[in-house]
């Protein structure tokens, strides 16, 4: 072998300028300076001045292809994207099927957003390595399909990188990504940990070297230790270049930390997660302590957490405590960036949460926040982020709440302009047009939302309401079956599908879906869910009144009051259940404690007819008498009443 072949077979051991000198691309006598030049400053990252001279070589030589290669990369990484893929193609038709060129052409195509191209571009890439160095393209490869959203593409792509290259962090980092979005959470969390590892050995070996330099400047090494710094320098190339890639030059270790949060998030390890929010505020593994964003991630941590304690477990004390870090959490992130729109839509979340779930109590120290609270966070995060599409979504669920329907379908149509392929956005879209009784736009949205995802059931439920609002009982019971479908835990898709039974007087398959929502609803006594349960409860006992099952339906009422003791209409048909047991004393009195809490002079006048028919059929004429008079005093215009004392005192 000569010595200029030598040179060639390790070109990796020397400098780009070098290499190409001894592998005879050119003799010294025919590069110019600035071609010298410039290629130096770009092995010293000058990219700028580097651009100067590899500029003045391509004038006097435009067919100098090394020229244009360098140049080409210099400006992508200046951020020249446009002007950088001009002169890359110029390189790659003077020399096609050489190796290089394509990989930074498909890189400007990933950074323009034009995946497709970019695809093919790494792809022919891989054609012209011939079999050589092929890890980084599949990494490149599986990036992109990852960002193209063809996830199971980028898996397969990003494993055979691994196969080529063991270490390669990058790699590791989109693949728990793909794997996340294919719900494979345990195998994505095993892919960041895989990853972390390696930057911890990469890491554990520079504090090595750093140690070893620290030793030598206070009194030299010996030969044994100058030979162990040479084997970690050499297996820190080897082995671990990627790693210092990831960690150094892109910068993403942090994010690695966030992504492998995400992840302990969906599995519920929200300690966990929290643990790994933290390590990406730490300095030493290239974090900032001031970013807000592992911050916020924190207390959302907290606030998934809270969440699943209230609606998995029932447990609302130990949710309102953890829902307080939360917000605790995600207020110490705003003192360092006060306009953070991720703070202030998470704080938006957490108010709704609250709003939606329980009360303050000032005598049990709990402290909510009302549905304007959580708008106003939603207004703060819009205004630090005008395109931030999860704001627009829960100030329009804010919006509903309020029975605002008007203003939650305009934040979502301007939602729906920043993200028009989103199929949640959609659904809620539906729903706010459904609440606001535009039915044809319900419909229309609904079928928008599942074209774009067959199993939503949020867009099943709104088509179903407005089939139901409408009268078409047969289409909404097949949307609500369909919703209970996608999503087995989802409550209200069983109460719409019984109130749909209910109206088709199939009162025990109304029964049966009532108690299915039943179960899923938490049990706590103080959160507001206990309207919803008390209200479920009287559902069930009206299918039992139809059914002429009365004393069913008595022990349902007293359920639904022992929710919630105020609840007239539960009391109400109390006292029509005894009635037709015959039970005339207690329905008296359940109509009395319906007059106490009642807060109408309608209600009032309603509940004194119930009670002089309750009279009247138990043959105590007079008392029927004073209670329809009681009736007119509430209500003069009361037809009813009027009619019945008419009936009763006419010769």
């Amino acid at each position: 072998m000569t010595r200029t072949s030598r040179a060639c077979g390790f070109i990796v051991m020397y400098s780009v300028l070098a290499g190409l000198l001894a592998c005879g691309i050119a003799s010294a006598q025919e590069i110019s300076s600035d071609f010298t030049e410039g290629v130096q400053l770009f092995e010293q990252r000058s990219y700028a001045p580097a651009i100067q001279r590899l500029e003045a070589v391509v004038e006097e030589e435009p067919d100098n292809e090394a020229a244009l290669y360098y140049l080409g990369v210099a400006r992508y990484r200046q951020g020249e994207f446009e002007d950088a893929l001009e002169v890359l193609q110029r390189a790659y038709d003077l020399r096609p099927g050489r190796p290089g060129t394509q990989l930074y052409i498909g890189r400007i195509y990933e950074e323009l957003g034009a995946l497709d191209e970019a695809i093919r571009a790494y792809q022919t890439e891989l054609r012209n390595r011939r079999f050589k160095n092929l890890a980084e393209v599949f990494t490149d490869l599986g990036r992109v399909y990852y960002f193209s959203g063809r996830y199971v593409d980028a898996i397969d792509r990003l494993s055979t990188a691994i196969q080529h290259n063991e270490n390669y962090v990058e790699a590791y980092f989109y693949r728990g990504l793909a794997k996340n979005m294919q719900d494979e959470h345990e195998a994505a969390l095993k892919d960041f940990d895989d990853a972390i590892r390696i930057t911890d050995e990469w890491d554990r070996k520079v504090r090595q070297l750093e140690q070893m330099a620290q030793r030598e400047g206070e009194g030299g090494l010996t030969p044994e230790a100058q030979r162990t710094r040479q084997n970690i320098q050499e297996e820190l190339a080897q082995d671990y270049s990627k790693a210092a890639e990831f960690g150094q030059e892109m910068a993403m270790r942090p994010g690695l930390y966030i992504a492998r949060g995400d992840t302990a998030v969906e599995l519920g390890k929200y300690g966990d997660a929290r643990n790994s929010y933290r390590k990406a505020l730490d300095a030493d593994r290239g974090g900032n302590p001031a970013d807000p964003l592992p911050q916020v991630r924190i207390g959302r941590a907290y606030f998934e957490q809270a969440q699943a304690a209230f609606y998995d477990d029932g447990l609302l004390w130990n949710a309102i405590a953890t829902v307080d870090t939360a917000i605790y959490a995600i207020e110490e992130a705003l003192e360092d960036a006060s306009s953070d729109p991720q703070a202030h839509r998470t704080l938006g979340d957490i108010f709704l949460f609250q709003a939606q779930t329980y009360v303050s109590d000032p005598e049990r120290d709990i402290v909510s926040s009302s549905y304007e609270d959580a708008v106003e966070r939603y207004d703060a995060a819009i205004d630090a982020d005008p395109e931030y599409v999860d704001a627009y979504r829960g100030r329009a669920q804010a919006y509903i709440e309020m029975d605002q329907p008007e203003e939650a379908i305009e934040d979502l149509h301007v939602a729906l302009d920043i993200d028009p392929r989103e199929a949640e956005l959609h659904a809620a879209l539906a729903m706010a047009q459904m609440h606001n009784e535009d039915y044809d736009e319900a419909l229309a949205s609904a079928q928008v939302a599942l074209n774009l995802d067959p199993d939503n059931s949020q867009a099943h439920n709104a088509a179903g309401l407005t089939y139901y609002y409408t009268g078409q009982l047969g289409a909404a019971s097949e949307h609500f079956n369909q919703a209970v479908a996608a999503d087995p835990t989802l409550h209200q898709s069983f109460t719409n599908l019984g109130n749909t039974f209910y109206q088709m007087r199939s009162w025990h398959r109304a029964r049966a879906n009532y108690e299915q929502a039943l179960e899923l609803i938490p049990r706590p006594a103080i959160a507001n869910t206990a309207i919803q349960r008390s209200y479920l409860h009287y559902l069930v006992a009206m299918t039992y009144h139809n059914a002429g099952m009365y004393e069913r339906e008595v022990q349902e009422l007293n359920r639904a009051l022992g929710l919630d003791w105020a609840y007239l209409d539960a009391l109400a048909q109390l006292a029509e259940a005894y009635t037709q047991l015959g039970q005339f004393q207690a329905a008296e009195q359940a109509l009395r404690t319906a007059l106490q809490v009642s807060e109408t002079v309608e209600d009032d006048a309603a509940i004194h007819v119930q009670m002089g028919q309750l009279y009247e059929e138990e043959g105590r004429p007079y008392e029927a008498i004073t209670a329809y008079g009681a009736a007119l005093a509430a209500q003069s215009d009361n037809l009813e009443a009027r009619e019945a004392l008419r009936r009763l005192t006419s010769s």
